[in-house]
């Protein structure tokens, strides 16, 4: 897992935004494995409905040389046509609060990786990964960190803020 995948962030400064993928499935789907992490925080929806109810996903850890992944078994949540959102917020990877060093982020960008691995009844398997391809909306959710919450905007959601970009982060997925 991971092999393809690659660390994403946003094309532009914003606090909260997520990445869009919709995927039209032309077989009947076996198994769906989503792998996840983000350096921050990240929520997973699935034809528009909340995955987990987990909070502060993927948890506490020293980023620049850790980071734990989720695995959620979502096969029940896909559709033929399916959509997957993943929101990133600065979470514990991006809060000054949460700094290293005084004043200092432990990683200046936000950013997440994914693997989707989908198995089909037929054996075939395909990996739809986190790349540059990938579309990036504002949300509802305009600004959110640990210590200070959120503020939430409803009339913020879906500008198109562009293809996500490829972040520059080294770090071991465990």
């Amino acid at each position: 897992m991971f092999e393809n995948s690659k660390w994403i962030t946003f094309p532009q400064e914003v606090s909260v935004a997520s990445f869009i993928k919709n995927i039209k499935f032309k077989k009947e789907v076996k198994k769906a494995l989503m792998h996840i992490s983000a350096s921050g925080w990240y929520r997973l929806f699935i034809n528009d409905n909340l995955f987990s109810n987990s909070y502060f996903t993927p948890g506490y850890t020293d980023y620049k040389y850790r980071t734990m992944f989720q695995t959620y078994d979502i096969t029940s949540s896909i559709k033929e046509n399916t959509k997957l959102e993943m929101m990133l917020a600065p979470g514990w990877g991006g809060s000054k609060h949460i700094a290293f060093t005084i004043g200092s982020y432990p990683y200046n960008e936000k950013s997440l990786i994914f693997d989707l691995e989908v198995t089909f009844v037929d054996g075939e398997t395909i990996h739809y990964v986190s790349d540059e391809n990938l579309d990036v909306y504002t949300n509802e959710i305009v600004f959110a960190e640990i210590y200070h919450g959120e503020t939430y905007d409803q009339s913020n959601r879906g500008q198109y803020l562009g293809k996500a970009k490829l972040a520059s982060v080294s770090t071991e997925l465990i």
